[in-house]
């Protein structure tokens, strides 16, 4: 299924890149503030699921904390580990996105440097752990998510990717092709 995916997904990819639309130091400034918000978020990762403290934390956490995060994790999974897991994997899965950001925004202060393409494949195989971790918590597969995933990019593009298509999509068809209704 990986093989096909690949290329069922290049069939529903843009060929257009429209840089008169976007400001360079637009896109500059986009980098850097998800890469700094990333940094945050992977400190909480840390110390949420691997026990490291905060530096700096302004105060700590109380009881009032961790009902509220009962609370949280029972309206993502009534299993506890299990949602402790789509917490830790959504959480992780943003920081390994930020990692590659990273790589791009390091770039585009006229660095001469290339694009670390070893780097790139272990920052998207991380991506694919944290996948992995929540396709199992909420009882899914890669094949799974990847056949759901080109059912959608089929009704929203049935032949071919187009910008018309990109941007005047048909929501309520497209969560009926998700739920199996079509």
């Amino acid at each position: 299924m990986t093989e096909q995916y690949i290329e069922d997904a290049h069939r529903t990819l843009s060929t257009s890149f429209h840089s008169e639309l976007v400001p360079f130091d637009a896109l500059r400034h986009a980098f850097g503030l998800i890469v700094a918000n990333g940094v945050i978020l992977d400190e909480i990762k840390k110390a949420l699921f691997y026990g490291r403290p905060i530096k700096d934390m302004e105060a700590e956490a109380g009881e009032t904390d961790f009902v509220r995060y009962g609370k949280f994790l029972s309206s993502l999974h009534p299993d506890r580990a299990k949602a402790e897991n789509i917490l830790h994997a959504i959480i992780g899965k943003m920081t390994e996105v930020c990692e590659l950001i990273d790589a791009l925004g390091g770039m585009t202060d006229g660095d001469e440097t290339k694009l670390d393409l070893v780097n790139v494949v272990e920052e998207v195989g991380d991506g694919f752990w944290y996948d992995a971790i929540l396709l199992k918590a909420i009882g899914s597969d890669f094949e799974q998510a990847q056949r759901i995933n080109i059912a959608k990019l089929k009704k929203r593009f049935p032949d071919r990717f187009t910008e018309t298509q990109a941007l005047k999509r048909d929501l309520p068809a497209e969560r009926k092709t998700l739920e199996g209704q079509e």
